[in-house]
């Protein structure tokens, strides 16, 4: 088995930063105005340090376009790449394997 190259998945925060608020010229604290959300919620995630809510994917997807499983779609992408990469490093430091799973 050959060994794939860690790579950092992207927050969610900075495909909206990327795709949406740089592409369309919206800062962002005229999207936390427009969506009537804290100014800080929305620079923790821009920031990756706040995860986005199936709350806060409704109203991004109703002012970007987009739809709420889009944006719940990319922090379960993210959670579940984070975890992943947490249990691998944790596997290979204690030299456990799993035991197979019986039929």
């Amino acid at each position: 088995m050959v060994a794939m190259p860690e790579q950092s998945p992207a927050h969610p925060g900075e495909v909206l930063k990327t795709e949406y608020l740089d592409r369309l010229g919206i800062s962002p604290d005229d999207l936390a105005s427009s969506i009537r959300m804290p100014h800080e919620r929305i620079q923790q995630i821009l920031n990756g340090r706040r995860a986005i809510s199936a709350d806060t994917a409704t109203l991004l997807a109703d002012r970007l376009g987009t739809t709420p499983e889009f944006w719940t779609s990319l922090q379960a992408q993210f959670d579940l790449a984070i975890v992943s990469q947490t249990w691998q490093k944790r596997r290979a430091s204690s030299g456990q394997k799993l035991p197979r799973r019986r039929r």
